[in-house]
């Protein structure tokens, strides 16, 4: 193993563990007297969030989300839907999603333990969401719009983001203790409308989790 795939394989090892700590850090704020979470409390909910993947073996995606959801068991238990569109792989949540938890997911699909050292796996991976007061890391000029969500091929620090708004503001999120969010002097790629939208889906084959 040289030297360059052990740094990757440490880098990717530090985001997995951010996660976690992060994802049991919200699990334990519950108080004790609240009965335990269970996939069966899971309401469907209606709404627009959408990940769409590019570029990427169908297995692999399939392994890559039972990985993510085996790492957010508990309170941020999802239970995602795949969509084969064409030649891409469409991600939707029957279930709802959370701005952040959607954001871990996409960093996850794109370094995912173990399957992101395979020569063949490198998906292009973009999210769209329409950000509401309370979520996560919002601020005024992030807050009510609809952003695209994506990882740039350039990147090359594995914990993060990049966001850009309806109104073509960028964002880096990060996941490092202490950091959230750092506004960018330009979005690293201009806003990009969704191409699909969920009615476009229904008459596709589909994967439930």
């Amino acid at each position: 193993m040289n030297n360059k795939n052990l740094i990757i394989i440490v880098i990717i090892a530090f985001v997995i563990i951010v996660a976690m700590l992060f994802l049991n850090q919200k699990t334990e704020n519950y108080s004790n007297d609240v009965k335990a979470f269970k996939e069966t409390d899971l309401i469907k909910m209606t709404n627009n969030k959408i990940v769409i993947v590019k570029n990427l073996k169908q297995e692999y995606l399939e392994k890559a989300i039972e990985q993510f959801i085996d790492f957010s068991k508990g309170e941020n238990t999802i239970k995602p839907k795949i969509t084969i569109f064409n030649d891409k792989l469409v991600i939707t949540f029957p279930y709802d999603i959370e701005f952040d938890t959607l954001c871990y997911f996409i960093n996850y699909l794109e370094y995912a333990h173990d399957l992101s050292l395979k020569p063949d796996y490198k998906p292009e991976v973009y999210g769209w969401y329409k950000t509401k007061k309370g979520d996560e890391w919002m601020t005024k000029e992030i807050v009510n719009k609809e952003v695209l969500i994506f990882i740039p091929e350039t990147d090359d620090e594995y914990d993060n983001v990049y966001v850009t708004t309806e109104d073509n503001l960028g964002f880096k999120m990060g996941f490092a203790l202490g950091y959230e969010h750092e506004k960018l002097a330009k979005p690293v790629i201009p806003y990009m409308k969704r191409p699909i939208n969920k009615s476009d889906l229904e008459n596709y084959k589909s994967i439930d989790y």
